[in-house]
């Protein structure tokens, strides 16, 4: 899922995954959630130019649970800052 506003300086993009896995013979039991986002703002004309560069926030999260060895079970998040930019080169 993604989006484009505010006169296209904006965006942001979301994502996500649920995994269950379980086994007949209860050796396996656990479940994972992960999500991701980035929201992203362009500052291309804070470069005026060719330089087409943009700052975002990027962000995951992961949550493992196991109903077998509880140890296991554990939560992530993680965030980003990315400064990146795109320039024209030609030899």
């Amino acid at each position: 899922m993604g989006s484009r506003f505010l006169a296209n300086k904006l965006s942001f993009d979301m994502g996500g995954t649920y995994t269950k896995v379980k086994a007949d013979n209860e050796a396996v039991n656990s479940w994972d959630l992960n999500a991701n986002f980035r929201l992203g703002y362009s500052l291309k004309e804070l470069f005026k130019g060719k330089i087409d560069a943009s700052a975002a926030l990027k962000g995951s999260y992961l949550r493992h649970r196991d109903h077998i060895s509880p140890a296991a079970n554990r939560d992530e998040f993680l965030m980003f800052l990315v400064l990146s930019t795109s320039i024209p080169l030609s030899f």
